[in-house]
C-alpha cells in the first residue's frame, strides 16, 4: 500500500480489517481510515495540524479518540495501476501493521476471499484471479 501527503510518499503493508468499524461523520457519511504507526506519520512529514478527531471502535476494548490527517492511498499491484483514494490517516504509536477500515477496503475495490490465508482480489479482477497478501 502507498500513502501520500503533499510531496511525501511512503509504502507499507496494510491489513484489511473487517472488524475495524467505519465511523460516520457529522453529515452522515462513512469515513475511510487507515490506522498507521507513528513511524509512517513521521515519514509523511509529521503533520502538526490534524484535520479532525474521530472516535474509533472495534480496535481496542473501548472507543478511542484519534487525530486524523488527510492523505491519499493506493494499493501496490504489479499487474496494474491502481487509482489513488482520499482517506484519513489515524496514528497509533508503536503500531506494527497498518489497518484499513471497512469503508476504505470498499473504496479500494478489495474483495476478501480467505482472510486467514491472505487471499483477495479487486472487484473487477476476473473470477479466477486470486491475489496473495505479502
Amino acid at each position: 500500500m502507498r500513502l501520500r501527503r503533499e510531496n511525501k510518499e511512503v509504502e507499507t503493508d496494510a491489513i484489511a480489517n473487517a472488524g475495524f468499524k467505519t465511523p460516520i461523520d457529522k453529515d452522515g457519511n462513512p469515513v475511510p481510515i487507515i490506522l498507521v504507526s507513528d513511524d509512517i506519520w513521521k515519514k509523511l512529514g509529521s503533520p502538526k495540524q490534524h484535520d479532525f478527531i474521530v472516535s474509533l471502535s472495534g480496535l481496542l476494548m473501548q472507543s478511542t479518540p484519534f487525530f486524523c490527517y488527510d492523505v491519499e492511498v493506493s494499493v501496490v499491484a504489479d499487474d496494474r495501476d491502481v487509482r489513488w483514494v482520499r482517506c484519513y490517516m489515524a496514528v497509533q504509536p508503536k503500531r506494527k501493521e497498518s489497518l484499513m477500515n471497512t469503508y476504505l477496503i470498499h473504496l479500494l475495490k478489495i474483495q476478501l476471499i480467505d482472510v486467514y490465508e491472505g487471499l483477495w482480489r479487486f472487484s473487477d479482477d476476473p473470477p479466477n484471479k486470486i491475489r496473495r497478501s505479502v
